[in-house]
């Protein structure tokens, strides 16, 4: 049996009319006939008097009518629909421009991408018939939302004004309509800028005002609409939820516009059901407040596999006329239970773990707004990747997607966008961002799948602040039915928030605890390495934390380029116009010709081969992440971060602004199925013979439980199985979603080079439940017999040192070797000295050489360093020269100094070994050099920084003396010390070898910097054309990648692919090099940078080849450590590889 309760409220409405209602047989929609554009680009605008709602009266506003009059207007401009914005038509044509740094955080050194928005005003107009019987009602034009700034005429009269952006408004036209006449609606909109990216929060400037930011392109949203009402009419319906997931609150909210108390039927009927429910009500002047308690035991809840929607029809009865609003919802609980003790969120009364991603709310084509198919396809795209919600993040929600959410089944979560400005001192701003705030929880607090509400993301107000206090108050009575918290992530501490159903504010009691802790983690590697999981007690995304909500709001970030084709190939075969189209077109240009220029076409036949294959790699690292964050069984929610990428600055989105997926879906949704087996390796790289070490988990969301038995086996690269076990485990169950079942199983059986699966079976009395795999790679450890001469300059001592295990024993190279088949330069040829200059005029006592000590180097010890590369190995005698030129007293610096790693001076105080400031002292010292290198670092300091004045090294073939950061001088024995001293990278005689003897030059280098320096080196040589860098990834959120083709460097490794896990690199930077038969085997690219570069070269020269690596840092990953990139097996594999490459290339020359 149904139930229901009626309360009758005094009430204030918050701002105008909710978009979730509508008027029945009274609305006239405007949206869906064609409009007309024109910029108006002389208007003035800049310095204007702005309004916020509640401050004016319409008569008092200045009227801003079309600089070319009203006429010329209806004459002018091109024909659109909504929603659109200028950009959409416009972007460009006025001229593009650099980007400034409030439009995008990169824009001092990304000249890459031009800025084509419209800022001034523009005209949009349209025309309608109304009905006759208008001016027997009150009449309404409201919009779902412009940007930013609308003045609204009907037949060129001012009638509206409104500049909260993107939230609904209304204009009251009562008596302005002409009755069955045509009627044309004018808005001026007014873009003043905005941000271009994803970053909000801050303000800028409008003449004298400050504006929270917002996304800077202006238009309308679609939802124009003509509402006429009766005088008593229904202005807003807000469907509340109960913890009891069978029951709802109705509040309605009336308008009496009759000056007089009346007295009213009011009903509620639920269309599905045919249930209704009525009272007669007295309303007062002005607005008043109704609510139904409404009980169905029946009800089909709303759920994201089966999201049952009821459509309410409310129906207000005064007199002869009758009001009636239309309200979609569903019967639904959603609440957070056990704070302080397990906390947890739960859906219809079972505990559910969120899996979502940010949407910064960018769209394809017009930037601001989706059309259907569009917000169709993020729903479906979200649910086929495996995500249950998808988060509005800095940015206020779509009503459009909302809708479409409630009707598929996918949950939201929602930030209004520069939220921080609630708090703001400028008292223009905060009203301006309350306001919106409010608007928006009015909008959309009936949709069953809106979940919470956020202020703003990563800022840190005071919780005990009372303005704070007062603007979540103000939240919570809007809407009482869902979590409200000040923030998400950085930092995680000095949370304040509300919770469902409660009107306790919760905040941080002073330690950090609160019982929310939403934290960010954004940075990463980029693609899954080995180190993001080590073990049972220590994986990336683990909480321990059951007493409060543990809500990762933003887990790391990999950017990957869009997935172009279906953007190019829409524009193409709609001949549309889009803010977006320039910038695509032009990136999928540029990698189009990089397929054919650079001999990568075979590899990837088309452009969405490559990056559909880069797309893969994204997603491989999303689907483990989420997975880390599954077996955590504490973990409330993980947020991708992000949802969609932008044409500028954030490329980490799982989709494109148009919503196109990157990759292939099932590399992250096999691990958001409700129940698996996680089989966590410690390595997915092996070289063979190693031992791997697994942890198996299980993620359980079906309640298993009990005592069960898990079959772990391993097959090889022929399919044939290696190894199978069986381990008893016991199941929990229940709310315990993620659990632990069996640590360390160790398996030694990878003896041959290819890929392994690894196979968990989970059964309970023979019954299989649950299941899972992974993949492991394995390169071959084992170097060819090699019997070439070759030789190595290893300024690191890692690769000489790995070669030597692996049976190649190599010798120093050095000019007075005789003929080599190959030379390795491998590691740093650092030189130079390193740090902060200091310096003095003073005269400098007990010295004849002043000049040698009134300049120094100086730093902490962890940037303090000189450096003296490619020198006979030998025994030096090294100089090193001291004075304070800072403190007036002893004890003030005091540090070590160490020669190669070994500490030859300790706890130096120079002001006490001199007896004061502005005196010379020299320490000689001596060193063994093995390695043609001498480092003069500080391993510690005591007090103060190192610091260096000059220095010389004396050995038996040669001497050097450097004057640290001064000028060239020669000293009172004649001898010329060198000013600012930078080393010679590489030794003179080896090019010489390549071209005339036939030798392979080998550069494995430490770091992309000493890469750009050999490859200007071959420039200045005239091996090669070089035209500079890429550069490095900015951010991960913007995001790197590589590619590689097959190639005989490469034996033994994945090509003709993205660099993935396999490799765990993303490389670092590429190099645009050209010239006769130089051959590009991996190639770089970052964010939406044009250039793609070399990580990977061959380069004929003479009689001999050159080949350069600098694919991550491939020399640093000789040796195991968690950073390593590539992973270690790999960059072994390609050093031997290229070993045998070379050796190869003179055994077919002989």
């Amino acid at each position: 049996m149904n139930s229901s309760r009626v309360r009758g409220l005094a009430f204030a409405t918050l701002a105008f009319a909710a978009l979730a209602a509508s008027a029945n047989g009274s609305v006239l929609p405007l949206d869906h006939q064609k409009w007309r554009l024109w910029c108006d680009a002389k208007a003035e605008w800049q310095h204007d008097k702005l309004f916020l709602p509640g401050e004016f009266r319409l008569a008092d506003l200045p009227v801003n009518r079309p600089t070319v009059g009203w006429d010329k207007l209806y004459g002018s401009g091109i024909e659109v629909t909504l929603p659109s914005t200028v950009e959409e038509h416009y972007w460009g044509k006025f001229g593009k421009r650099d980007y400034t740094e409030d439009e995008y955080y990169f824009a001092v050194d990304d000249k890459e991408v031009k800025n084509g928005n419209y800022e001034g005003v523009s005209w949009w107009w349209t025309s309608f018939k109304a009905p006759k019987d208008v001016k027997d009602k009150l009449a309404f034009i409201k919009f779902d939302g412009c940007r930013l700034r609308a003045e609204v005429f009907l037949n060129q009269q001012l009638v509206g004004y409104d500049m909260i952006a993107e939230t609904p408004f209304e204009c009251d036209v009562t008596g302005k309509i002409k009755p069955g006449e045509t009627n044309t609606l004018a808005v001026r909109i007014t873009n003043p800028g905005g941000r271009m990216e994803w970053a909000d929060g801050g303000t800028f400037a409008w003449g004298d005002y400050r504006i929270p930011f917002s996304h800077g392109f202006g238009g309308i949203n679609s939802g124009v609409r003509l509402e006429l009402r009766p005088r008593v009419y229904i202005d807003n319906v807000f469907v509340m939820n109960h913890p009891d997931p069978r029951k709802i609150t109705v509040r309605c909210e009336v308008i009496n516009t009759t000056g007089k108390p009346v007295s009213a039927m009011l009903s509620t009927l639920i269309a599905e059901t045919g249930d209704r429910h009525e009272a007669r009500v007295r309303f007062s002047p002005g607005s008043g407040r109704v609510e139904f308690e409404i009980t169905d035991p029946k009800a089909k809840l709303w759920s994201l596999d089966k999201p049952n929607l009821y459509r309410l029809r409310t129906i207000l009865k005064y007199g002869a006329s009758a009001d009636e609003v239309d309200t979609n919802f569903g019967f639904r609980s959603f609440e957070v239970r056990g704070v302080g003790r397990d906390a947890q969120f739960l859906l219809n009364g079972k505990r559910i773990v969120l899996r979502s991603a940010i949407s910064w709310g960018f769209w394809g084509i017009n930037g601001l707004w989706p059309d259907e198919e569009m917000a169709k396809r993020e729903i479906v795209n979200a649910k086929k990747i495996g995500l249950n919600c998808l988060n509005f993040h800095r940015c206020i929600g779509r009503p459009l997607t909302l809708n479409l959410q409630d009707k598929m089944g996918l949950l939201r979560y929602e930030e209004p966008g520069s939220g921080d400005n609630v708090l703001n001192h400028d008292a223009f701003a905060a009203k301006y961002e309350l306001e919106k705030t409010l608007r928006m929880i009015k909008r959309d607090r009936s949709h069953p799948s809106l979940i919470m509400y956020c202020i703003h993301n990563e800022w840190g107000p005071d919780p005990n602040d009372p303005k704070l206090a007062d603007v979540l108050e103000q939240m919570h009575k809007a809407d009482p039915t869902r979590s409200i918290v000040t923030k998400s992530g950085i930092p995680p501490q000095g949370q304040a928030f509300y919770l469902p159903y409660e009107d306790k504010l919760r905040k941080d009691d002073g330690t950090g605890y609160s019982g929310w802790r939403d934290e960010h983690t954004v940075g990463g590697p980029g693609m899954y390495i080995d180190s993001l999981y080590e073990g049972p007690g220590s994986w990336s995304h683990k909480s321990d934390d059951k007493r409060q909500i543990v809500f990762w709001g933003e887990m790391l970030g990999a950017g990957v380029p869009d997935n172009l084709t279906p953007i190019v190939d829409f524009y193409k075969r709609t001949g549309r116009t889009g803010y977006d189209k320039d910038d695509e077109e032009e990136q999928y240009a540029a990698f189009d010709s990089f397929l054919d220029k650079r001999g990568f076409r075979k590899a990837f036949p088309t452009v969405q081969d490559m990056t559909r294959s880069i797309g893969d790699k994204q997603y491989c690292f999303w689907g483990r992440m989420l997975e880390n964050g599954r077996i955590s069984d504490p973990v409330d929610c993980m947020v991708v971060s992000g949802w969609e990428s932008q044409t500028i600055e954030n490329h980490s989105g799982l989709v494109d602004c148009h919503r196109y997926l990157k990759g292939d879906t099932d590399l992250i949704s096999y691990y958001c199925r409700p129940v698996y087996v996680a089989i966590k390796s410690r390595n997915l790289v092996l070289e063979t013979g190693e031992t791997l070490t697994t942890d198996l988990h299980i993620v359980n969301e079906v309640g298993l439980h009990g005592d069960a038995e898990l079959t772990f086996s391993v097959t090889g690269p022929s399919g044939e199985q290696l190894f199978s076990r069986k381990i008893p485990v016991k199941v929990t169950g229940g709310s315990v979603y993620g659990e632990l079942l069996a640590p360390n199983v160790q398996t030694t059986l990878y003896n041959v080079p290819g890929y392994y699966t690894l196979h968990a079976a989970l059964t309970q009395g023979g019954k299989r439940l649950a299941e899972g795999r992974e993949r492991i790679f394995v390169t071959e450890a084992a170097a060819h017999p090699i019997e070439a001469h070759g030789a190595i300059r290893d300024y690191g001592g890692k690769a000489k040192s790995f070669l030597a295990e692996r049976g190649i024993k190599l010798e120093d190279y050095w000019s007075t070797l005789g003929k080599l088949d190959y030379v390795i330069l491998a590691g740093d040829t650092e030189g130079g000295v390193h740090g902060d200059t200091g310096r003095t005029d003073h005269t400098i006592d007990n010295t004849r050489d002043q000049v040698l000590y009134q300049t120094q180097v100086r730093n902490a010890p962890e940037d303090f360093w000189a450096v003296v590369s490619d020198i006979p190995n030998g025994h030096y005698k090294i100089t090193l020269k001291f004075a304070e030129l800072d403190f007036d007293r002893p004890g003030a610096r005091v540090f070590d100094i160490a020669i190669n790693g070994n500490t030859v001076i300790a706890d130096l105080d120079v002001f006490k070994q001199t007896g004061g400031k502005y005196r010379a002292l020299d320490k000689v010292v001596e060193a063994d050099v093995t390695d043609h290198r001498i480092r003069i670092t500080c391993p510690r300091a005591k007090a103060g920084i190192a610091m260096l004045c000059a220095f010389q090294l004396s050995g038996a073939e040669t001497t050097i003396s450097v004057n640290c950061q001064g000028p060239q001088y020669t000293d009172s024995q004649g001898v010329t010390w060198s000013g600012n001293w930078q080393p010679t990278d590489f030794p003179a005689d080896v090019f010489d070898r390549v071209k005339t003897d036939g030798t392979t030059l080998i550069f494995w280098p430490n770091g992309t910097d000493l890469a750009e320096r050999i490859f200007k080196k071959l420039a200045s040589q005239g091996i090669l054309q070089y035209n500079g860098e890429v550069g490095g990834g900015r951010m991960p959120w913007m995001g790197m990648w590589s590619v590689v083709r097959e190639h005989p460097l490469l034996r033994g490794l994945p090509v003709n692919t993205a660099l993935n896990w396999e490799y765990q690199t993303s490389g670092s930077n590429g190099f645009m090099v050209d010239g006769d038969g130089v051959e590009w085997i991996a190639a770089f690219g970052r964010d939406h940078d044009r250039n793609i570069g070399a990580s990977l070269v061959t380069v004929p020269y003479g009689k001999g080849e050159i080949i350069v690596n600098c694919v991550g840092n491939v020399y640093g990953s000789l040796w195991r450590h968690p950073e390593c990139s590539p992973a270690t097996p790999v960059a072994r594999r390609m050093l031997l590889n290229t070993i045998e490459y070379a050796t190869r290339e003179k055994e077919v020359a002989k």
